[in-house]
């Protein structure tokens, strides 16, 4: 597995990396399709002191289109 991360220290991008062991069969796991390996990506909205506000999670390894699930966040300052 190989990680991405943003300026903010976010997690961007996971690409999973599939090892194929001689003699057997390919594993196949929700992370995967057929012998390919899935990424996942991770788009951010940030509040003005640089935290993430929302967050969209693209599971299924095509970034483009409808998130998958998005987080939200409330964080509360103070003086």
């Amino acid at each position: 597995m190989t990680s991405h991360y943003n300026e903010h220290g976010d997690i961007t991008e996971i690409n999973f990396i599939a090892k194929q062991v001689p003699g057997l069969p390919p594993k196949k796991t929700p992370l995967m399709i057929g012998n390919t390996p899935m990424n996942h990506y991770y788009d951010y909205d940030y509040d003005k002191h640089g935290n993430w506000v929302r967050c969209r999670y693209y599971l299924d390894g095509i970034k483009d289109g409808e998130p998958s699930a998005i987080s939200e966040r409330v964080i509360e300052y103070f003086d």
